[in-house]
């Protein structure tokens, strides 16, 4: 039994309004190449998504604070597909808004 795009379960995790999960649903759910217009499309997507603003707002001062300093935030941004954001954590990490 293969997943395909009609069930149910895809189906909801394509209409979330989070393109990381939108990617990743078409990725490791449905093996679909990082070139279709489809994946390209959510990955631009993603550094304007909640996820994304939530893990490059300011946090404590502590990188290493357990789940909230930068180290963790960026593992987080990694393991959510190492998406394109030098310009914004360059920025983030830097102090600036």
């Amino acid at each position: 039994m293969s997943i395909t795009r009609e069930d149910p379960g895809v189906l909801w995790l394509l209409a979330c309004n989070e393109p990381a999960v939108r990617v990743l649903t078409l990725t490791d759910v449905l093996g679909e190449p990082l070139d279709t217009p489809e994946v390209v499309a959510a990955r631009k997507a993603f550094s304007d998504g909640p996820i994304a603003r939530a893990l490059l707002a300011p946090g404590p001062d502590d990188v290493y604070a357990k789940w909230q300093g930068a180290f963790w935030r960026l593992a987080a941004l990694v393991e959510l597909g190492g998406f394109r954001l030098t310009s914004q954590l360059h920025t983030t990490s830097c102090g600036q808004s």
